[in-house]
């Protein structure tokens, strides 16, 4: 029996056993005897299930910006994939419509697939946020690994081009480790994100345990203090961790990526100090898959002197946070051709 496209109103599911997809429909016929067999217990929540069984393209992204240090060039790379668009604001809007008795680790697969196939044939880099027991829980198995890596080339996506990115929650292992069920992946080229980098963190473990797995390290410049005068100690501390940051990305050809970033000071601090990749509203907000695929390419090699022309500008500032897109917006004031 194949449910490669799944049964009827239930959402597709690629990766789960068919004895899992049968044990949830006989879950659902004893908890609302009114629907049959081919409903899950919360298909009376149209919106959600129609979400996860539709063959829209729903989902955002929010872009990566590289800085080339030589040719002094800031371009789109990739982007970190998420739920949202017209059926849902964001993940926790999503959530909200889930029953409580739900297992919240089958309904993180269920957004993994989902947003796998909003991305057919998307260009550069794509992460997937997900949480390090999900990822023990659901992939426990080489054949299901197998199934994910599959599902990517069914959708025109490359797997080296692929990186699950471990979000900053506690998880327990058993029999089945964390790094076991990593290298799997690992074996079919997808790589891994540590999320919330600290040296403090349960992600920085992760990082010592997966070794060159791990090929990006997240950091929130929001927290950092850039300027001596501010916070000497503090500032010390942050040149510090960074020094470490960009050596455990060396020893693992690793990239670091900064988020959220709020003014050209702390980018050029971070250039100054070798941190290239940038995620952040101040280059450009989350925007749908689809015009992602659309722009990539347009989204390329906008020179140093007019990113940083327009993000010293006050005036210049306020129609950046209108448009949203500073290439959009470069070429929309005529500063590139």
């Amino acid at each position: 029996m194949n449910f490669d496209f799944g049964i009827a109103r239930t959402q597709c599911n690629y990766i789960s056993y068919v004895d899992e997809i049968f044990h949830e429909l006989e879950v659902s016929s004893f908890k609302n005897l009114q629907d049959n067999l081919i409903r899950w217990s919360w298909t009376y929540l149209n919106r959600v299930n129609d979400y996860f069984a539709g063959e829209k393209a729903d989902a955002v992204i929010q872009p990566i910006i590289h800085y080339n240090h030589k040719a002094h060039t800031y371009s789109m790379k990739g982007g970190e994939v998420f739920v949202g668009g017209e059926a849902y604001a964001g993940y926790a809007d999503l959530i909200r419509d889930i029953p409580h008795d739900q297992d919240l680790n089958r309904i993180e697969l269920l957004i993994l697939e989902k947003l796998t196939m909003c991305c057919n044939g998307a260009p550069g880099l794509l992460k997937f946020n997900i949480s390090p027991q999900t990822l023990i829980d659901t992939f426990d198995t080489d054949e299901k690994v197998t199934r994910f890596h599959n599902l990517l080339l069914n959708q025109n996506l490359n797997p080296a081009l692929i990186r699950m990115e471990l979000i900053e929650k506690p998880y327990e292992e058993t029999d089945i480790t964390l790094k076991s069920v990593c290298k799997r992946f690992w074996n079919f080229g997808i790589s891994f994100a540590a999320d919330d980098f600290g040296v403090k963190s349960q992600s920085h473990q992760i990082v010592l345990d997966l070794g060159e797995m791990i090929k990006e390290f997240k950091l929130d410049p929001i927290s950092f203090k850039f300027k001596a005068n501010q916070d000497l100690t503090k500032f010390l501390d942050n040149l510090a961790f960074i020094d470490y940051c960009r050596r455990l990305s060396d020893n693992r050809e690793a990239i670091i990526t900064a988020e959220a970033l709020e003014d050209i000071d702390s980018l050029d601090f971070l250039i100054t100090h070798q941190v290239y990749y940038f995620q952040t509203n101040l280059f450009c907000k989350k925007i749908s898959v689809e015009e992602y695929k659309e722009i990539f390419m347009d989204m390329q090699d906008l020179p140093e002197e007019i990113v940083n022309r327009i993000l010293s500008s006050e005036e210049l500032l306020c129609k950046l946070k209108e448009k949203g897109n500073i290439f959009k917006l470069a070429k929309e004031l005529e500063l590139v051709s």
